[in-house]
């Protein structure tokens, strides 16, 4: 039988915003610890999403022959240990120089099980503890200060600035002008992949209304991002049309400054060239402009489907909670019935008592 990993998603072109060089990265699915500002909140609900083949991801990461290293977030990896021991064990086998970095909830003095300890010997860098929202400083690959950088085979020491101290940057990924990854190190991933409706099942009312608290606060959080996303993405749309923009007014200065004025035809050719490369400079920063309007036209369309999903559930949620309130007046109105019922057959008892004395 073909063995399956659950899976938020893969970054299988590579990336180098989540350890040195070009990296493999796996983001598995399901997290117990649910972190406050967590960067990646799809991941946390505990419940199938992505089942991938173990064998799969392991050909894809051999025959990557780009990539140097393998980095595993998620949702928490400690879940699925077993499954990542048969992974890496297998890859290392093939791919010994592959270095390996792993994200956890988890501090490493209580990873005590065994698959937990296997995993640990196969990971080169380890960056353990919760998230902290208000202690996120920005610095490294660490999400907040508290968090621990555990150099656990010493191969990646040298990179020690890397994963603590360098200042963040952005990487975007595009696909046919519609798959679109955002990757970067400022409280936020943002995935373009299928979203799995969550089954919510309410048991009690304070259930209920925790669970529509912590759907606002996640909207919220979303609609923060979104329009972080899209500020940075304007903002380095202009800053690379300017830079060329001004690149090639020097360039364009340079030229006209030593035509010689005496041969016209010469001067006729430069300027031709000039318009061209004019031409094709417009038209690049038109082509930037369209792509920068469609990511932002996709961000919006993200960030409304987002919501009407997150408002449906918080529907469905208040109709379980108007079908609990509803419950519970049915219950006593029956047993009000059954009270009052029971009265009337005390007093015909009573009645029959005094009748036969």
């Amino acid at each position: 039988m073909k063995e399956h990993i659950n899976i938020l998603d893969l970054c299988e072109t590579g990336t180098r915003e989540l350890g040195p060089g070009n990296r493999y990265v796996i983001w598995v699915q399901g997290c117990p610890f649910n972190c406050n500002g967590c960067i990646t909140p799809e991941g946390i609900p505990i419940t199938e999403n992505n089942l991938v083949e173990i064998n799969q991801i392991i050909s894809a990461i051999c025959e990557h022959e780009k990539i140097s290293g393998i980095t595993i977030s998620g949702g928490e990896p400690f879940m699925q240990a077993s499954k990542l021991v048969k992974i890496l064990s297998a890859v290392k086998s093939i791919r010994p120089e592959l270095n390996v970095v792993v994200f956890t909830g988890f501090r490493l003095k209580e990873l005590d099980w065994t698959e937990a300890i296997e995993l640990l010997q196969l990971i080169d860098v380890f960056i353990d503890g919760k998230y902290i929202e208000k202690l996120n400083d920005n610095k490294g690959l660490r999400g907040s200060s508290n968090q621990q950088v555990n150099y656990l085979s010493g191969r990646m020491k040298e990179h020690k600035h890397y994963f603590e101290e360098r200042e963040r940057s952005i990487e975007v990924h595009v696909y046919n002008h519609q798959q679109t990854i955002l990757a970067f190190q400022i409280n936020l991933y943002l995935f373009k992949r299928n979203t799995m409706s969550r089954a919510i099942k309410i048991t009690t009312i304070n259930q209920a209304e925790e669970h529509i608290d912590r759907q606002q606060r996640q909207l919220r959080n979303l609609e923060s991002q979104l329009h972080n996303v899209e500020a940075e993405a304007r903002h380095e749309a202009m800053r690379i049309a300017e830079k060329k923009a001004n690149e090639l007014r020097r360039e364009m200065n340079y030229q006209i400054q030593g035509l010689d004025q005496d041969m016209a035809e010469t001067e006729r050719n430069h300027r031709s060239a000039m318009k061209r490369q004019a031409d094709e400079f417009y038209q690049n920063l038109n082509q930037l402009q369209d792509w920068t309007e469609n990511m932002i036209g996709y961000l919006e369309n993200r960030v409304n489907e987002s919501f009407e999903k997150q408002q449906k559930q918080i529907d469905d949620v208040r109709q379980s909670v108007n079908r609990l309130y509803q419950k519970e007046a049915d219950e006593k109105k029956r047993a009000e019935l059954m009270v009052k019922d029971l009265r009337i057959l005390i007093n015909t008892v009573n009645e029959k008592t005094n009748h036969n004395k």
